[in-house]
């Protein structure tokens, strides 16, 4: 067993080149014995709906994705505030797992919960009440029977008004209060919701990592934010891993 996580390319167009680092992972993961694939969120600045004017402007992703099923490879893409309604496309005919929640997974021995953490801070009420806008049956219809270049308009204007939203509170933080909202969410969720041993997220765009021990079972949790692929001459590039050598970052 190999599971890679990856977050927030924020992949804004053929000639950005984050496209082709995560061309790289899906190539390398043909072949270094990947079995799981979690695109945890955000992997493009834009992919709304099921429109066939994505998939043409990203059609080698596409490719390389159905290259990895034909191997068995499972890949579970998380939407993120980016990347909405792909089901139709990445579900039925790419054959992966589409959440738009948080989801539990058994690997490695490890319970682990998976989200992209748009939904991390419930203080943030203005990007919540957002978010249920955007994921409206209306906005799904619109993204799946508009022409593309419509589509591609109507979704910069939703990508810059989700950033507003979602860019805003955190400026006004610093790192260390980032840190530590990621680090409540996963305390609470962990005592409020469901047991896990392992948290991965993404969407705030600060790499953390994080263990405490559980009060009341003694047991060791670890809570993991994936950070973001900053644009080029930015901080490096890592995902994260779990296979038999551990559970680990892989610097690209």
């Amino acid at each position: 067993m190999r599971a890679k996580f990856v977050s927030d390319i924020h992949i804004n167009g053929p000639e950005d080149p984050r496209l082709e680092k995560f061309e790289s992972v899906l190539r390398s993961s043909l072949t270094d014995g990947t079995s799981h694939l979690f695109l945890v969120g955000d992997i493009f600045d834009l992919w709304v709906g099921s429109h066939s004017f994505f998939r043409e402007r990203y059609l080698a992703v596409v490719e390389l994705i159905q290259q990895l099923r034909r191997q068995n490879v499972e890949v579970n893409y998380f939407e993120g505030n980016h990347d909405l309604h792909i089901q139709k496309l990445w579900s039925i005919e790419l054959k992966c797992r589409v959440f738009t929640e948080p989801s539990y997974f058994d690997l490695g021995g490890l319970r682990i919960r998976v989200e992209h953490g748009d939904q991390m801070n419930p203080e943030d009420t203005g990007y919540l009440f957002l978010r249920g806008i955007l994921r409206t049956g209306f906005v799904k219809w619109l993204a799946d029977t508009l022409p593309g270049s419509v589509i591609q308009s109507i979704g910069d204007k939703m990508s810059r008004s989700s950033r507003k939203w979602t860019s805003s509170p955190l400026k006004a933080r610093d790192e260390a209060a980032i840190k530590n909202m990621i680090r409540n969410h996963a305390r609470r969720v962990r005592k409020n919701e469901a047991p896990f041993d392992l948290l991965i997220s993404g969407h705030v765009h600060v790499r953390d990592d994080f263990s405490w021990q559980d009060e009341l079972s003694g047991t060791d949790v670890r809570s993991v934010n994936l950070g973001w692929w900053a644009p080029s001459g930015g901080a490096p590039i890592f995902i994260f891993c779990i296979d038999a050598e551990g559970r680990r970052w892989i610097e690209l």
